[in-house]
Parts: structure tokens; C-alpha cells; sequence
């Protein structure tokens, strides 16, 4: 087991979170956040977040030019990094207001562990749980969008938040203010949940206020093949809120461009958002 992981692990048991779900690190390896159902009334599953979208130009504009790559190979998962890739800039641009209804809002998460409250959706959004298999491990908010089942691989977004594990806060001690620290922790999540083929393109990244406290946001799209998953690329927003601890908390959104009608609901998180 990595060191990394093995961090993660130990930080979990000593605060008591039950790890009654799926391993991210493991889950997200092999990514397209895959479910792999073993046997009858046996799943063993590996789950890999899929949230994503068409590519966007650098205005937030749609554009149907996103790159394809092949499948990753099989090998040894990659440590975390700590720094954005070279060559990836985040323009400082706002994060674009996708048009459309979104989903229903029905409520609130309320994340005590990360101290953050953000709308919770109905319509096909769900919270997971022990007996829908979809719970994320090491995530104290979530809700998760299932999106496609092609096989044993299902496809989905999600919308996960947590007050900064080991390896996050590892990678944040690195930066010299809010901004560089959201950018280094979106890094070591990139590398961690995408550890396979893919592009990126950076297309926001902006201070964000939430209930009187500081934040910063960074937004990409990510494009792929993972074939036979239809889905080709997808949005993915890190936002890392000041809540008054010693560290930030954390804020993670997927969404993939099979479920561009919900991109909204991105918006939604955002704008009603709130700490305490």
C-alpha cells in the first residue's frame, strides 16, 4: 500500500470514520469510477467518479472538439501529485453559469465534518448509502448522479465534500495563499481519481465568498475515451472553503457531458453553498 494511502487509512480509523463504502484511492484508479459486480450477491466494487462534459473553449463555450485517448493500461496507480501538471494555468475567469432548470432542489447536505451546507437534488441524484453500494469512502458530504451502465461499469457524477485529509493537506501546505492551494489540491485529485489517459483544460478560477469566509474555486474539463462508457469528457470543479479551522475544507463536483441538461446543478452548489 502506497504511503499516501496508507496516511488516508489511518486517518479515517483515528477520527472513526467507518469505512463502510468504497475506497476512493482504489475506486478511482482504473477510473470510470467502475463498479465490478462479482458473482451472485457478491459485489466487489471499484468505483471511479465520472463527471464530465464537452469540452469547453476558454469563454465557457461549448465545443464539440474534445480530444479522444485511449483506455489506460493496467499498472501500478500513481502517487498523488502535489503540483499542477506543468503547463496547466487556470484563467482567472468566473465559473461559467450553465443555462437550464438543473435538477429539483429538495433540501440541504449537511456536511458537520466539513462544516459546509449545500442544496441536496432530487431527480436522478441520490445520497449513498450501504445498501445502494455507491458510498464513497473518506467523503463526509456526498451525492452521486448515476449517469450509464455499460456492462459491470457505471458511469456517474458527483458532488463529494470533506474537511482535508493527510494528502490534501499535505499538498495545500505547499501553497503561499488560498488560490495556489486550491490549484495544488485539485492536482493531487486529478492524478489520484483520473490515473488514467486523459486531457485537461482549465477554464476557471475565482475567490468565492461563503457566508463571510473566504474561498477559492478551479474548474476544468476533462476529456477521455473509456470505451464502452459513452460518456467523453467532463466538468470538474475543486473549491477549498476557509470555515475557520486550521485547514480549509474541501468541495468536489463531477459531472459528465451525458448530463449536460444538470450542469446547473453545478451552479446551484455553488451559489448556495454555505459554512459554519
Amino acid at each position: 500500500m502506497p504511503e499516501w494511502m496508507r496516511e488516508e487509512t489511518e486517518a479515517n480509523k483515528q477520527a472513526g470514520v467507518e469505512n463502510t463504502g468504497l475506497d476512493e484511492g482504489e475506486m478511482r484508479r482504473d477510473r470510470g469510477r467502475t463498479f465490478l459486480f462479482a458473482g451472485m450477491g457478491v459485489v466487489a466494487l471499484i468505483a471511479f467518479v465520472a463527471l464530465t462534459v464537452t469540452v469547453l473553449n476558454q469563454d465557457g463555450s461549448a465545443d464539440d472538439g474534445d480530444a479522444r485517448v485511449g483506455p489506460s493500461a493496467s499498472g501500478p496507480a500513481a502517487v498523488p501529485s502535489m503540483t499542477p501538471e506543468p503547463g496547466t494555468v487556470y484563467p482567472l475567469k468566473p465559473l461559467r453559469q450553465f443555462k437550464g432548470a438543473g435538477s429539483p432542489v429538495t433540501g440541504v447536505i449537511e456536511d458537520q465534518g466539513a462544516r459546509l451546507r449545500y442544496p441536496a437534488f432530487g431527480g436522478k441524484w441520490t445520497v449513498p448509502t450501504k445498501k445502494n453500494k455507491l458510498f464513497q469512502s473518506g467523503w463526509s458530504g456526498q451525492q452521486i448522479l448515476p449517469t450509464e451502465k455499460k456492462g459491470t461499469q457505471l458511469w456517474y457524477g458527483t458532488i463529494l465534500s470533506k474537511a482535508l485529509g493527510p494528502v490534501e493537506k499535505r499538498a495545500a501546505a505547499g501553497g503561499a495563499d488560498l488560490r495556489e492551494k486550491t490549484e495544488r489540491v485539485a492536482a493531487g485529485l486529478e492524478s489520484r481519481l483520473y490515473a488514467f489517459p486523459h486531457k485537461s483544460r482549465p477554464f476557471a478560477s475565482q475567490e468565492i465568498t461563503v457566508s463571510g469566509k473566504k474561498g477559492w474555486l478551479v474548474a476544468s474539463v476533462f476529456s477521455f475515451d473509456r470505451t464502452p462508457i459513452v460518456a467523453k469528457s467532463e466538468v470538474v470543479v475543486t473549491a477549498l472553503v476557509d470555515t475557520g479551522r486550521k485547514s480549509p475544507s474541501l468541495l468536489f463536483i463531477s459531472m459528465p457531458n451525458t448530463a449536460k441538461s444538470l450542469w446547473p446543478d453545478i451552479n446551484a452548489v455553488i451559489n448556495g453553498l454555505e459554512a459554519g
